[in-house]
């Protein structure tokens, strides 16, 4: 399309004849397209096929009314909006899962035409699982996305979209009755649409309770929104909480964005999830951590500014905070700042003084230490550590944020009583404590929830943003009741002892409960100058014991990329092996761990990318794609091996959807045919080249009466030894065949050479990653 006249426009017209039928306008760029004709008359177009720089799109040609997008089985777009958080939630409820699919459908509704998906190909092996795990993803127009993650392939199921229930410029504009559009009559298609009106509609932060099936969504406009379920389209109205933070703070000036505008009087919701209330804060900064209780009827939520806690039962606050320090009001050009006096000054100059003096002897006995280590008989060093400037780390960022709450039952006033508590994590490396006092259940909606602070209140000495917590027993199993409940894990021990656990940017702290006592730290920038920056607990099972028994450990990512594997409660380091790329900041900021050991992260803003640290959640794209008009040679050992082949092709099957996961298990259906393969793997743990000698079986069979071949992808297992990348040119000259797995990032082996990890009778210390 002329720039001049229409912008930066992608189109493709569809002309029949002398007159123009319809011009489609896409929002990425347009690579290539084709044509798909009518099976039985080749003459007639059926589809059109568009593949675009974002997404693959398929138009129905047939109906010249709208002409619709047929719904893709695959290569969904995942970014139709950038993703800005993710939630995963493992063995869905079949209600839940049940509801979710129809109200899924609905909102399809006859937008996509009710024929198959028309290009076929080839058809999945993997055996259909019992269980449903789902993904959640956050984008920055306001929607939240559910997508079947139970299998490799990645579905779409539902879509929450939040900004229906705000009035503003995002709207889409009302059509008027004869007004004219001008020609030619752009259709847009496609679902890639980067661009959003208003950034506050963002969101920020999301947390799902799937036995309570209650949606809790933080947006960018500090707005947090409770969805709930709902069975069936009816008309709602929408409660709104106004708390206000800074109300102490008389003269504080907002310099950001006001609130969003929420819809008043009743608004029209479908099937699915709707609103049953809205709380907005003030100031309207961004939503920052959320944590739900549903036994507790609670809800927290905190900001840039500070956090408050709301009893969503009765729908009335209990207590908010402003966390803020004096350096984040001076940056919000608020009037109470406090000047540092002469004395204060003073006193910080002497004890920084202080302070070079004993690294100075510290140095001096370090080096002393070490000379006698050479000499010892041991010869043993204890890790150099780094020494951190506390100082410096003034001014990144608000001091006041809140990184994470967390609420749980465990012993915070004495140690003979255990009861609700929340736990607040900061920017800065303050931690509140409050224990809560609920009412008995009868008169759970007549009398109203009590919080009160604990003292003291922790402050880490290092000053680093906390980035989670976590309550363990006395046997390190960490207290997780919103499983307990769902039959997920079993119950924690409640007859005392018990521990928190605090993660820091910089170290891990195990603090014993309820005195607030340090039993032990694991230090991370002090050795090795890591921050971290994801963590989740892992709970591992041996599939082959005849125990049920669970072990648990803390999956670990730190800004250079490397994931780590803690056991609990010991926080002794278990295995170390890189996984992104230290540059990748994108990947790094994504990365999701899942609770029985499994990752995703984006490995661009399209491509999400799947890994697992655990053996027994190990998935391979095991598929069978059949080639029309390849000849080969029929073998008496493949009539014999495979007696079932020739049904399977009266079927139909050879031709099925790849989409549709028809499920076949793969060692019964091909003939074995030996030859000797060579799959090259990169570790990218020390840049090194693993190489593994294994037997292939069936990587091909032919078959003279169908003129079709056939090939697949099977399990294999492989002895691995290290080799350099020389090494790795010579095997190539010996004319072994090289396979592609380790350049596209399929199916490949971290481990890390010349260590033992052992998993204190966990599962091993070997890392498998498979997108």
């Amino acid at each position: 399309m002329p720039r001049a006249s229409y912008g930066d426009r992608h189109c493709i017209s569809v002309i029949c004849g002398d007159s123009t039928q319809a011009t489609f306008d896409f929002t990425s760029r347009v690579v290539d397209f084709f044509i798909i004709f009518d099976k039985h008359d080749k003459s007639k177009p059926r589809c059109l096929a568009v593949l675009c720089e974002h997404e693959f799109v398929v138009i129905d040609l047939l109906k010249e009314n709208g002409y619709p997008t047929f719904s893709s089985p695959y290569l969904s777009c995942l970014h139709s909006s950038p993703i800005t958080c993710s939630q995963h939630v493992h063995n869905c409820p079949d209600d839940l899962w049940n509801l979710l699919k129809e109200a899924g459908k609905d909102q399809l509704g006859s937008s996509y035409p009710p024929e198959d998906w028309p290009i076929t190909g080839g058809r999945s092996l993997l055996s259909r699982s019992n269980q449903h795990d789902i993904l959640l993803t956050g984008h920055e127009d306001g929607s939240v996305r559910f997508w079947d993650v139970s299998s490799l392939d990645m579905s779409p199921l539902y879509t929450v979209q939040t900004s229906k229930f705000f009035s503003g410029d995002h709207e889409p504009p009302e059509q008027i009755d004869g007004e004219d559009e001008g020609w030619p009559h752009l259709r847009k298609v496609g679902l890639y649409d980067p661009f959003c009106d208003d950034q506050r509609l963002g969101v920020q932060k999301i947390y799902f309770d799937a036995a309570e099936k209650i949606l809790v969504v933080g947006g960018h406009g500090g707005q947090v929104i409770v969805l709930d379920i709902n069975n069936e389209e009816k008309n709602i109205e929408i409660q709104l909480i106004d708390i206000n933070l800074v109300k102490e703070y008389e003269y504080f000036n907002w310099k950001g964005p006001g609130p969003l505008t929420p819809k008043t009087g009743a608004i029209k919701v479908s099937k699915g999830f709707k609103p049953s209330m809205i709380v907005q804060i003030t100031p309207a900064s961004c939503i920052t951590a959320v944590a739900l209780k549903t036994k507790w009827g609670l809800l927290a939520a905190g900001s840039t500014h500070g956090f408050f806690l709301l009893d969503y039962v009765q729908k009335v606050p209990i207590t908010h905070r402003c966390t803020m320090s004096p350096d984040d009001m001076g940056s919000e050009g608020g009037t109470l700042v406090r000047r540092r006096t002469f004395k204060e000054s003073l006193r910080r100059s002497f004890r920084r003084l202080r302070s070079g003096r004993r690294s100075g002897r510290r140095r001096h006995s370090s080096r002393s230490g070490k000379d006698g280590a050479q000499h010892s008989p041991t010869g043993e060093e204890a890790p150099v550590q780094r020494l951190i400037d506390e100082s410096s780390k003034i001014g990144e960022g608000y001091q006041g944020l809140v990184r994470c709450l967390y609420m749980v039952d465990t012993f915070l006033k004495d140690g003979m009583h255990h009861g609700p508590s929340l736990w607040v994590g900061t920017n800065s490396g303050h931690i509140y404590p409050y224990t809560i006092e609920l009412p008995p259940d009868g008169q759970r909606r007549s009398h109203s929830v009590q919080a009160y602070p604990k003292k003291p209140e922790i402050h880490l000495k290092h000053n680093a943003p906390v980035i989670t917590m976590f309550v363990v027993d006395k046997d390190g199993n960490p207290v997780q009741e919103d499983l307990i409940e769902s039959a997920q894990e079993k119950a924690a021990d409640m007859s005392g002892n018990h521990s928190m656990i605090i993660c820091s940017e910089e170290q891990f702290k195990v603090l014993s409960l309820p005195q607030l006592r340090v039993k032990h730290k694991e230090k991370l920038t002090a050795i090795d100058g890591s921050k971290v920056r994801k963590l989740g607990v892992i709970s591992l099972r041996n599939p082959q014991g005849d125990s049920d028994e669970t072990y648990y450990c803390l999956g670990c990512l730190n800004n250079q990329g490397d994931l780590n594997v803690f056991a609990l409660p010991s926080l002794r380091q278990q295995l170390k092996v890189n996984c992104i790329k230290r540059e990748d900041l994108l990947g790094i900021q994504s990365l999701l761990f899942t609770r029985l050991g499994q990752g995703f992260y984006l490995r661009s803003p399209s491509e999400l990318q799947r890994f697992t640290l655990a053996s027994s959640q190990e998935l391979r794209p095991e598929c069978v794609l059949n080639l029309p008009g390849m000849r080969g040679q029929d073998s008496e050992e493949e009539k014999d091996s495979s007696p079932d082949r020739e049904e399977r092709s009266a079927d139909g099957e050879d031709n099925a959807n790849i989409g549709g996961r028809n499920t076949r298990e793969s060692n019964e259906d091909i003939s074995e045919t030996r030859q000797q393969t060579t799959v090259v793997q990169h570790d990218h743990s020390d840049g090194n080249v693993v190489q593994g000698e294994q037997v292939v079986k069936s990587a091909r069979y032919t078959s003279t009466k169908s003129q079709k071949t056939t090939t697949t992808v099977v399990k294999t297992s492989q002895s691995s030894r290290v080799l350099t990348n020389g090494d790795h040119t010579e095997e190539n000259r010996r004319g072994r065949s090289s396979s592609a797995s380790s350049s596209d990032g399929e199916g490949t082996t971290f481990k890390a050479p010349g260590k033992s990890h052992k998993k204190e009778g966990h599962l091993g210390g070997e890392i498998t990653a498979h997108y």
